[in-house]
């Protein structure tokens, strides 16, 4: 990983179940930031020591910081979602964070285990169901493309699991 994120020079990298070795986050160059909930490691943010940022919510499954890039504000948010649990409670959590910032540009990148034909080339299931539901509501546009091959793939089978969206407000103008 180490390799691959200074060779693809990435800024920003969001980790599901990222790898562990004594409660820390392992596996990343010096001059990354890693962002993560200590003692329940789901989800990680992992950016450029040389980003401004403020933690917004940093819980087992949700990590969500006010991020400044190149004098834009956003909210980045990173979610993990195990296939045993529910998503209802998940869902609920990011919509009261996304109806408390505001900011011109959000940023959600998940790990839903989910599926649905509007990321992937596979049949709804009911949580991709209720995640769609949701995206419809809040006026979020997806990012991944259908067509595009799996996000994940191993002998066991291969998926279409992880999902980026992102919303841009509007600034609203009273004439």
């Amino acid at each position: 990983m180490e390799q691959d994120l200074i060779k693809c020079d990435i800024d920003i990298l969001c980790i599901a179940e990222p790898y562990i070795v004594k409660e820390h986050v392992v596996g990343f160059p010096k001059d990354y930031l890693k962002i993560y909930k200590q003692g329940s490691h789901r989800a990680a943010i992992i950016l450029r020591t040389e980003f401004k940022f403020v933690p917004i919510l940093i819980t087992r499954d949700i990590l969500a910081i006010n991020l400044e890039i190149e004098n834009v504000n956003m909210l980045f948010v990173s979610i993990y979602c195990l296939p045993s649990e529910e998503i209802d409670p998940l869902l609920s959590e990011l919509g009261k964070l996304l109806e408390q910032f505001k900011v011109k540009m959000i940023v959600i990148i998940g790990d839903f285990n989910v599926k649905s034909p509007a990321w992937s080339p596979v049949e709804q299931d009911k949580c991709g169901k209720t995640l769609l539901e949701f995206i419809y509501k809040l006026d979020i546009d997806i990012q991944n493309n259908p067509d595009s091959p799996p996000t994940f793939e191993s002998s066991r089978g291969k998926s279409w699991i992880d999902l980026t969206r992102k919303k841009k407000y509007q600034e609203r103008h009273d004439h």
